[in-house]
This record gives C-alpha cells, structure tokens and sequence, in this order.
C-alpha cells in the first residue's frame, strides 16, 4: 500500500481488507523480551505499541457494537448508559458520569436523547428536588435485553479466535489491570 511519507510507521499504515495489520504482523519488539528479572521491560515503543494496541480494540470494539445497535436506533455511549442503569450499578447523573468517564454536559444531552426515546426517566427526590435518579422506563427495561444480545455478539465475534482459556487468561489479565487503578 502506498503511503505519503516513508517516515511513516508500520503501526500507522491502515490494514487493507484481508491482509493482516502491519502492526500486528510484525516481530515482537525487542524491549518485550524477558530481562534479568524474567519480566518483558515496557520500554517507549513497547508502552506506545501497548496503548495504541488498547485504544485500538476499544475503537474496534464500539465501532461493531454501533453497527450491532443500529437497527435500534440506540450508540454505543447509550447503550454504556442503558447498560449501568439495567445493571442498578448507578443511579444518579453524577455516578453515571465518573462511570463512563462522560463530562456533565455531555451526559444531560445524552440522557435528554435517551428521554426523549422513551427509555429513561428522571424521578426528582423528595424533598431536595435538585437530586435526580435516574431509572430504566418499562420500554426501556423490555428493549435492554435485546441490546445486550447485540453486545454478546459483537464480543463473540471478537473473540472467536480465542480459546477458553485464553479469554479466561485476558480478563485474569484485564481485572488485575483495573485493580490498580
């Protein structure tokens, strides 16, 4: 494949449709080798191959649950909403931003689309009618499981070249990522 510039990176260089990635068809980086300590040293290269390959299957993955939710008129930021209010994990704006990492202003606007769909309400507290909490509406709570088929699909085509125990081992890996947060 062409490209602009030859200064530009393997990594950079958009997979063609049935080829492999360049970045991912390449030799492992020296600097992931084991050391003397036995531990595979994170170098630069290595911590931007890392976070670039993780932003990478973040974007890979909500683009396929967009494509997955479309029918249903419904985004992946909505369906995150949907998901944490089904869920009970959260029950005012305030929680439900530091969950998904949205700003405020980004969130009323998002919860006013999912409002005016019919899906979520905002039930003011008594007697400090400045707290809102936030709850599934029943055509909401009907349509909820139809959405989370959508994202079961989208992860088991994702990982369909895995086996058992290599997804076992990534989310082993995954939540001992999210414990040292």
């Amino acid at each position: 494949m062409p490209t602009k510039s030859s200064s530009i990176r393997p990594e950079c260089v958009p997979a063609q449709p049935g080829l492999p990635s360049p970045a991912l068809s390449r030799t492992t980086p020296t600097d992931y080798s084991p050391k003397k300590t036995g531990r595979p040293a994170l170098g630069s290269a290595g911590a931007s191959e890392l976070g670039g390959l993780i932003i990478l299957a973040r974007r890979l993955l909500v683009e396929a649950l967009g494509r997955e939710l479309a029918p249903f008129d419904i985004s992946a930021a909505q369906f995150a909403i949907l998901s944490k209010l089904a869920s009970m994990e959260v029950e005012s704006t305030a929680q439900l931003c530091r969950e998904i990492c949205y700003d405020p202003g980004a969130m009323t606007r998002m919860l006013d689309r999912l409002e005016a769909k019919g899906l979520l309400e905002r039930i003011r507290r008594d007697p400090d009618r400045r707290a809102v909490r936030l709850e599934l509406t029943p055509r909401g709570c009907d349509l909820y499981p139809r959405l989370e088929d959508c994202w079961k699909r989208v992860l088991a085509q994702q990982l369909k070249d895995f086996t058992d125990q290599e997804i076992c081992e990534f989310i082993r890996f995954l939540k001992k990522a999210c414990a040292k947060s």
